[in-house]
C-alpha cells in the first residue's frame, strides 16, 4: 500500500508555488523573501455567460480574512474564432489561436516571476461504479468539451474508479491539447474530434505521457465495469461506496504536496441516498435481505446502512479541497428522479460539491451539460499574490476572492497549504519526494520541501557482473560536518534505455543510517543481468532538508 501510494503521488505535475527573490530594496532596508501564490478562479454573469473583461481593481483576494494586493491578474479566454494576432501574449498559451491569454494587470507595478511558470493539473475522473450505461455515454461525450478548455502547458490525467479495480490512472500526465483530445477519443471510444486550429509542437518533459500507448484501455472494458455495477447487491454496493471515499482520501494525500492550480472534473451519478445518508432512510421490514438481488428491489429498506456514510465522504473530499483542488461535479442524469428520492444520487453529489466549494453541473441531455461546462470554463483567471514571512508548517489558509462588480458569479479556489519542511513529511511523502527527484530533476519537483537545498552526491561508483546478476555500489563522500548525522537513504531502480531516459519504477528501498566514521557512505544494489536501468540514490538530512542525489545509467552487458 505504501509503495502504491508513493507511485501515485509521484505522477502529479510540477511546482505551482514559485520561489523568487523580492524586488531590489532601498539601501538600509531588509531584504525579505517573497513567494508568488497563484489563485485560480472562473467567472460568469447572471445569465451564465463568461465574464471576459475583469479588471485588477475589481478583484480582491483575502487570505485568512486579510486582503493581499495583486501581483498580477491573467485572463485565459477560450473563444472560438480568434486569430493569433488578437492575443497580447500568445506565447503563454502556446500560440493557440483559440485561447486568448491577456495579462490584464501589467500596470500594477509588481514584478512577474516568469521562471518555472505554474502549470495547471487537470484530472478527469470517471466514476464507473455509480453510473448507468446511458450516464457514462453522456459523460464520455461531455468530457471532450474539456479539451476545448485545456491549455497546451496543462498536465492532464485520465482516472477511472470501478468496483472491480478501484481507482486507476489510465494515463497522464500528458500536455498538448491535440494530444490530450486524441488520447481521450481513443481511450473512451469517442468518434468525433474538436474543431479547432492545431496546437503547435509541444516539448514534453521526460515524465509526461510515459507508457501512454500501452496503458490505453478500450471503451468496451470501461463499459463492462459500468454494467457490472448494475448487479451489485446491498453489501457490495455499500462496500464499493466506502472504497470510493477512501479513493478520494488517497487522491487528496497524493495531491496535497503539489503546489499550483489543480482541477478535478468528476463524472458520476452519485451514491444512492439510502446508502450515502443511510440512517435517515433505513426502515425495518419483515422480509429478509437476499444477497445477489439488485439494489433497486429494496427501495427505502436499507437496514445495512446503520451509519452515515456521508461522514466518510465529507472527511475525504474536505481533504481534497484543503489540498488546493478545485472540484467540478458533473451529473449526466440529473432531473431524472427527485433529488431526495431514496434511489437518487443527486444529493450525494451536491454534498460533495458543497463541502469542496465546488461547482455542480447536471442535466439529462448532452447538449445542456456541454453548454453549462462551456459557459463556466470559458473565462479562466489566475491572480497572483506575494506572500512574506511564511511559517512553512503546512498550515491551511482559507482563500476568498471578491469581485467588485454586481451581478457576477464566482467559482474559486477554497484555500491552499504552506510548504512544509522535510522533517514533517510522512514516510510515504519522503519516498515520493526521492522518486520525483530522480525521475524529474530539481526543476520539476512536485513536492518541494521548505528551506531545502540540493547538492550533487559525490563519490566513487563500482560494480561487478556474475552469470546471474550485476552487483553495483556507490561510495558517497560527505564533508566532516555531517559525521554522526542520521540520514534518510533511498535507492531507486528504474527501467532505462540507451538514451538515458527514465522509465517505470522497478524497485525502491528506504533506510535511515548514521554517517559512519570516515565520512563515506556505501550504497549497494543488485540488478538483473540483462537490461538497461537507471539507478538513483537520494540522501537527505531530515532536520535541514539538505538533499544529495546521484543518477547513473547502467547499460546492458549486451550493449556495445
Amino acid at each position: 500500500m505504501r509503495q502504491w501510494w508513493a507511485a501515485l503521488a509521484c505522477w502529479f505535475g510540477t511546482v505551482g508555488l514559485l520561489w523568487g527573490q523580492a524586488p531590489p530594496t532601498p539601501r538600509g532596508e531588509e531584504t525579505v523573501e517573497v513567494h508568488l501564490q497563484i489563485i485560480p478562479f472562473y467567472v460568469v454573469d447572471e445569465s451564465g455567460q463568461p465574464v471576459l473583461d475583469l479588471k485588477p481593481e475589481e478583484v480582491q483576494v483575502l487570505v485568512d480574512g486579510k486582503p493581499y494586493p495583486l501581483g498580477h491578474l491573467d485572463r485565459y479566454a477560450f473563444i472560438q474564432g480568434l486569430t493569433s494576432g488578437d492575443s497580447e501574449r500568445p506565447e503563454a498559451s502556446g500560440n493557440d489561436p483559440s485561447v486568448e491569454r491577456q495579462p490584464v494587470s501589467d500596470t500594477i507595478g509588481k514584478p512577474r516571476l516568469e521562471t518555472n511558470p505554474s502549470r495547471r493539473h487537470v484530472l478527469l475522473l470517471f466514476d464507473l461504479a455509480f453510473s448507468s450505461p446511458r450516464g457514462f455515454r453522456i459523460s464520455r461525450e461531455v468530457s471532450l468539451q474539456t479539451c476545448e478548455r485545456i491549455l497546451d502547458r496543462d498536465l492532464v490525467y485520465l482516472l477511472v474508479f470501478s468496483g472491480t479495480k478501484g481507482l486507476q490512472r489510465l494515463w497522464g500526465p500528458v500536455s498538448g491539447r491535440d494530444r490530450v483530445c486524441d488520447l481521450l477519443r481513443r481511450s473512451l471510444g469517442l468518434r468525433r474530434g474538436v474543431e479547432r486550429a492545431p496546437s503547435p509542437d509541444v516539448d514534453f518533459p521526460s515524465e509526461e505521457g510515459r507508457n501512454v500507448e500501452s496503458n490505453i484501455t478500450v471503451s468496451s472494458e470501461l463499459e463492462d465495469y459500468v454494467r457490472e455495477a448494475q448487479t451489485f447487491n446491498q453489501w457490495t454496493y455499500r462496500d464499493v461506496a466506502q472504497r470510493l471515499a477512501a479513493a478520494f482520501k488517497q487522491l487528496a494525500a497524493s495531491l496535497r504536496p503539489v503546489y499550483g492550480p489543480k482541477l478535478l472534473i468528476y463524472f458520476s451519478q452519485g451514491v444512492r441516498n439510502n446508502v450515502y445518508f443511510a440512517a435517515a432512510y433505513a426502515e425495518p421490514v419483515e422480509q429478509p435481505i437476499v444477497p445477489g438481488q439488485f439494489p433497486q428491489l429494496y427501495g427505502q429498506d436499507d437496514r445495512l446502512g446503520s451509519s452515515f456514510l456521508y461522514q466518510d465522504f465529507e472527511e475525504a473530499v474536505r481533504a481534497l479541497a484543503e489540498a488546493g483542488v478545485m472540484v467540478m461535479v458533473v451529473n449526466p442524469e440529473g432531473y431524472l428522479t427527485e433529488a431526495g428520492a431514496p434511489l437518487s444520487g443527486e444529493n450525494s453529489l451536491r454534498h460533495i460539491a458543497r463541502v469542496t466549494s465546488g461547482l455542480y453541473v447536471e442535466g439529462t441531455q448532452e447538449k445542456d451539460i456541454r453548454q453549462q461546462v462551456s459557459q463556466w470554463t470559458a473565462a479562466y483567471y489566475e491572480a497572483g499574490i506575494y506572500l512574506r514571512h511564511r511559517e512553512y508548517k503546512g498550515k491551511f489558509h482559507k482563500v476568498e476572492v471578491r469581485l467588485l462588480r454586481p451581478g457576477v458569479r464566482l467559482w474559486s479556489l477554497r484555500g491552499f497549504r504552506d510548504p512544509r519542511p522535510y522533517r514533517d513529511f510522512t514516510p510515504e511523502e519522503r519516498l515520493s519526494y526521492a522518486i520525483q527527484l530522480i525521475y524529474r530533476g530539481v526543476e520539476n519537483l512536485t513536492a518541494r520541501p521548505a528551506h531545502a537545498r540540493w547538492l550533487p552526491l559525490n563519490g566513487r561508483p563500482g560494480g561487478r557482473i556474475s552469470t546471474e546478476e550485476r552487483f553495483v555500489w556507490f561510495e558517497a563522500e560527505f564533508q566532516p560536518e555531517w559525521k554522526g548525522k542520521k540520514l534518510d537513504i533511498f535507492s531507486l531502480t528504474f527501467d532505462g534505455d540507451s538514451q538515458g531516459r527514465v522509465g517505470s519504477l522497478r524497485d525502491s528501498r528506504a533506510e535511515q543510517r548514521k554517517l559512519p566514521e570516515g565520512d563515506t557512505l556505501r550504497v549497494e544494489n543488485r540488478l538483473p543481468w540483462h537490461g538497461t536501468f537507471v539507478w538513483g540514490i537520494v540522501v537527505v538530512e531530515p532536520d535541514s532538508g539538505t538533499t544529495w542525489w546521484y543518477r547513473t545509467l547502467v547499460h546492458s552487458p549486451l550493449e556495445k
